[in-house]
């Protein structure tokens, strides 16, 4: 169920949510709490608000503990709380975290059927955790392991859904380009190009829209750092863009988004020597340190 933001700020006083929750019969509690808590982590993922993805793993840490072992929504909360736990990974860099994320997220893929429609969801959650593991500690088997698993969640996504489905091919791209920085397969950056382009469509006029766009500059820089061709850094400076100026302000993922816009730009800069092109990056670097959040790790950087 949809939660809105009053009612989360007020679940976050705990008598107000004690109270509420007893008025809640027990066997429906984890299903509540669950549900508060995928709240806050949604809002956290818009406005990035550290308290909300704390407040977020709480709730659903809370909803597994009041759900039996044979409770309907064990499953969920499993995804959920893996969910949270690699939005904090991704925030705080605690390898515990991940660890836990992948446990989560394996569970929930264990508990769905195999024709469920929310299971390629699941499958994309534990591919994206596993990637993040490779990136932290340089293990090809969680990478290969990541890239099967997006595969499989792309072949079990109907085309009908088209958001779910862009998700789950822009999840495959990102992994395949991780394995081309590993690599140098440009095997692996033509299919991560390629998917993340039907991600890009599937995605028109969807909340996701600017992440594939993202991705898909992101892949078209990497392949133009290793061919030289500069159909690819146009483009990549195209998508780059139009994922900043599709992003809001305050949005968490707006710096990263500016940051590969300003990095496209430079490169063509070095290239071409335009003086247009630098007096733009720099604007936009200035602008990425102001879109930072004060507490993140790569503030300084």
């Amino acid at each position: 169920m949809e939660i809105d933001d009053r009612l989360l700020s007020l679940m976050q006083n705990p008598v107000i949510l004690g109270f509420h929750l007893s008025r809640v019969p027990e066997s429906e509690r984890s299903g509540v709490l669950n549900s508060f808590g995928t709240g806050f982590l949604r809002r956290f993922e818009l406005k990035g608000s550290i308290d909300d993805l704390l407040y977020g793993i709480k709730m659903v840490e809370k909803a597994l503990e009041a759900a039996p072992s044979n409770s309907p929504y064990r499953t969920s909360i499993f995804n959920n709380l893996g969910v949270g736990l690699q939005l904090r990974f991704e925030r705080m860099g605690s390898m515990e975290d991940l660890n836990r994320a992948i446990e989560a997220n394996e569970k929930a893929v264990q508990s769905f059927a195999l024709d469920h429609p929310v299971r390629p969801m699941c499958l994309s959650n534990l591919a994206s955790a596993l990637e993040k593991r490779f990136e932290r500690t340089g293990s090809m088997e969680d990478l290969n392991r990541s890239i099967e698993i997006n595969k499989q969640a792309v072949q079990s996504t109907s085309p009908d859904h088209s958001e779910r489905c862009a998700t789950c091919l822009n999840n495959l791209g990102s992994a395949l380009l991780t394995r081309f920085e590993r690599t140098g397969s440009i095997e692996d950056v033509n299919l991560a190009i390629d998917t993340t382009d039907q991600a890009v469509h599937l995605a028109r006029d969807h909340p996701s829209q600017a992440l594939c766009l993202n991705n898909l500059g992101t892949a078209l820089l990497m392949r133009f750092e290793k061919t030289g061709l500069m159909t690819d850094l146009d483009r990549a400076i195209d998508t780059t863009e139009q994922a900043a100026r599709l992003t809001a302000l305050d949005h968490p993922k707006k710096a990263m988004y500016l940051n590969n816009f300003g990095t496209a730009l430079q490169n063509r800069f070095e290239r071409t020597g335009s003086i247009e092109d630098i007096n733009r990056a720099i604007k936009t670097i200035h602008q990425t340190v102001q879109s930072t959040p004060a507490d993140h790790p790569n503030r300084g950087c």
